[in-house]
């Protein structure tokens, strides 16, 4: 169990150094976005609140018509479960809270990635499930199994992003935030809370969004004008203002954890796991103790 519990550090530590190593490689890719980000927001380069998410890079393509199949099966049979039962669970007030627009200056992370996230709809259906029906009776129950099918097939775009989610089209979700699967209204990325997090930090209402894949990407501003892209000088490309702001950023993001720092100290008394540096207490609380403690 000390084993399982380790491998279950190690592989969190693993995934966690490596979105460190795309914040960190974000960062350093885009100094002169961030130089002129700033400029356009009237603050110092090295104090503008800077978020740094994935970028989708994807083409747009005519959804293919085994693609629209596939999705239309699976709806066909998540519809007929849904109104095989005709007092679907009410679960309206998590719904609604969940169902309320992200704040623009959240949303606008959304902008600059361009649906990251959303390419996993492909392979779940876009997420949705019976449960998904369930929701949209709640609401409208006077809805019959032909009228969900419908609305669901005219939101289908003429162009998608490729091999994404079929309702992710040029302007992003086709779908209404009541008829969307509850992952699609819940989910925020890491990069996203963790940009989010720098803003309420600083204490401003303006920031700059960087959508980064391997080097290449854009910069996004927000404030009370909206969201707008970028646009670079070579003013802004100066090496010196490009390497105060990249230093800037980077000693706010967040930083990787050594296998020595999390790990080590006394074991836990009941299954035998280190236990954190600081940790109160004899035993460690995780499952493998529980289970441990159990046997």
């Amino acid at each position: 169990m000390r084993h399982v519990n380790e491998s279950h550090h190690q592989q969190y530590r693993r995934k966690w150094n490596a979105f460190v190593d795309d914040q960190h490689n974000g960062a350093a890719a885009h100094g002169a976005e961030i130089v002129a980000g700033a400029r356009e927001l009237d603050v110092r380069a090295d104090q503008v609140p800077v978020g740094i998410v994935p970028f989708q890079t994807r083409p747009l393509e005519a959804v293919p018509e085994a693609r629209r199949e596939a999705f239309l099966e699976h709806l066909r049979g998540i519809v007929a479960e849904s109104f095989a039962n005709p007092n679907p669970p009410q679960r309206q007030a998590n719904r609604s809270r969940n169902e309320v627009e992200d704040p623009p200056v959240s949303t606008a992370a959304c902008i600059a990635c361009l649906g990251h996230c959303c390419v996993l709809g492909a392979a779940a259906n876009a997420f949705l499930r019976a449960g998904s029906i369930d929701n949209v009776r709640a609401v409208q129950p006077d809805l019959q199994p032909e009228d969900v099918i419908e609305y669901y097939t005219t939101r289908i775009p003429d162009e998608a992003v490729q091999g994404a989610c079929v309702f992710q089209g040029p302007m992003g979700c086709t779908l209404e935030r009541t008829w969307r699967a509850d992952m699609c209204n819940n989910f925020q990325c890491n990069a996203k809370r963790q940009g989010l997090k720098r803003l309420a930090e600083a204490g401003q209402d303006a920031m700059i969004w960087i959508a980064t894949s391997e080097g290449t990407g854009r910069a996004m501003v927000h404030d009370a004008g909206g969201t707008r892209e970028v646009v670079v000088t070579p003013d802004d490309r100066e090496p010196q203002k490009a390497a105060v702001a990249v230093e800037a950023v980077l000693a706010r993001l967040p930083t990787k954890i050594e296998e020595q720092d999390q790990f080590t100290g006394p074991a836990c008394r009941l299954c035998g796991s280190p236990l954190p540096r600081g940790h109160v207490g004899p035993t460690c609380g995780s499952a493998a103790c529980s289970l441990a403690n159990a046997r």
